[in-house]
């Protein structure tokens, strides 16, 4: 049995969310929210194949509302916390597999689909930094069938990504804070 515990420094009071029946379940993806008020989790059925997104009260523990459910045949496979937009902090980015590759998706607060943020057949495999403006996000990729690693810079506002880095292989690479250089390390064969 899973349960989940907020520590107030200061007071050294403990809260413990309500996540409810049953209580043999994984806890996942917890994130606060940027003022600190509340904590979403991502609430998996023993089986795998069952996720509840689940946004909590950070003061009492209580349950405020489940902001949306994703289910699989096979397994939901939550490996990612949210990402909060940096410029809104009523929306966040979400990773998941569900169309069978991992895409971004961009939800707000109250749980409703923004828009699918995928590209083509990217698998996204870390997310960078985002823009100064908070308007863009960087993050690797998966392409050529699994061959090659590259770098891309999403806007988020349009969903359009484009590829930064060309050459096939492995890349590793960042751009700098104000998104004017990309520093790339790569190998290929």
């Amino acid at each position: 049995e899973v349960t989940l515990v907020i520590y107030n420094t200061k007071t050294a009071e403990k809260v413990t969310l309500a996540i409810g029946e049953p209580r043999d379940h994984f806890l996942t993806a917890v994130t606060w929210d940027p003022s600190g008020q509340s904590i979403y989790v991502g609430v998996l059925n023993r089986e795998q194949n069952h996720l509840k997104l689940n946004h909590y009260s950070a003061q009492d523990g209580r349950f405020i509302k489940t902001l949306f459910e994703e289910t699989a045949s096979t397994w939901v496979e939550p490996q990612n916390d949210l990402l909060f937009l940096p410029n809104n902090t009523k929306q966040f980015l979400y990773q998941s597999d569900r169309e069978g590759f991992n895409q971004l998706y961009l939800y707000n607060t109250d749980g409703k689909l923004i828009k699918k943020l995928g590209h083509e057949n990217l698998i996204v495999q870390q997310l960078g930094e985002f823009s100064p403006k908070g308007d863009k996000i960087s993050y690797t990729g998966v392409t050529n069938d699994g061959l090659d690693r590259q770098l891309f810079e999403l806007d988020i506002k349009t969903g359009k990504t484009t590829q930064l880095t060309q050459d096939r292989g492995t890349h590793n690479a960042k751009l700098n804070s104000d998104g004017t250089y990309v520093l790339d390390q790569y190998s290929n064969l």
